[in-house]
This record gives C-alpha cells, structure tokens and sequence, in this order.
C-alpha cells in the first residue's frame, strides 16, 4: 500500500470517530447518573414485624397483640408457636410453648 493509501485510512478513520461520537452524544439515550443514598431513618414504627424464610411463611413476628400486649413468636418447621420467656430471679431466657401461654397469641396466625 501507498504512503497515500495509508493516510487516507487514518483520515476516515478519525472523521468517522468523530462523527460517531458526536452522534452517540446527542442522538443516545440520556446518560444516567448515580443518585445519593437515601438517609438512614432514625426511627421505624410499626405495628408489628414478621420475619419470613425462603419461601415467604412467616417463622417469627414481634408487634403488639390484640390485648395491646407485646409479644415475640417464633414458630418452627413443625408449626408450633414458640414465645420466649424472661426469668428475672433466676437472670435466664427460656422458650415456652404456645400451648400455655399468659396471653392471647395472634402474630402467627
């Protein structure tokens, strides 16, 4: 190939960069910027608040019932409702059955 040839080919080559990306600036899509970060709330109210696994059934709440107590289920892979249970004297947690339980269980059902 000829010097001629050769400059030739750089010359197109540079005009259709330039052209396509002129045409890219104005004729594509408007270009999409990061936005800032949603501030971290410093509060969240809620009635009640239900933690579900894999496959979305519910397996533990903790809210206020329909007593207006407050109370924290969890229920295992059985079905059976568990609520954990606070022994001041003795300074330990327990987890006691949803059969005898002091009040009116509702989150879970």
């Amino acid at each position: 190939m000829s010097d001629m040839s050769n400059k030739l080919t750089v010359l197109l080559a540079a005009i259709a960069g330039s052209a396509g990306g002129l045409l890219s600036r104005y004729a594509g899509p408007a270009p999409v910027y990061a936005q800032t970060p949603a501030a971290i709330p410093q509060e969240i109210r809620a009635r009640r608040f239900v933690l579900v696994d894999e496959t979305g059934t519910p397996r533990g709440a903790f809210g206020v019932e329909t007593n207006d107590s407050v109370q924290i289920e969890v229920q295992d892979k059985k079905g059976q409702i568990r609520v954990p249970r606070f022994d001041a004297l003795k300074l330990r947690q327990s987890w006691s059955s949803a059969e005898q339980p002091p009040k009116e269980l509702t989150l879970l059902r």
